[in-house]
């Protein structure tokens, strides 16, 4: 999640949140919760693109 410049107080405040839905309660609800993650087409249980990822990243280490 990103926080766009407001990420020490949202960090904080949904941390809070979140850890009040783990205890059941209901004051823990937020605006997001009923947001739905955006699916992909090439990503479904295993991500098999991230040892080509890693493996890339790492090159562009090397040579800087």
């Amino acid at each position: 999640m990103g926080y766009c410049g407001s990420g020490i107080s949202l960090a904080t405040y949904y941390g809070t949140k979140v850890g009040m839905q783990m205890l059941g309660r209901s004051d823990g609800a937020t605006a997001l919760d009923s947001l739905a993650f955006q699916k992909r087409f090439y990503y479904r249980q295993s991500p098999w693109f991230m040892l080509a990822a890693f493996a890339y990243y790492r090159a562009k280490d090397r040579i800087s």
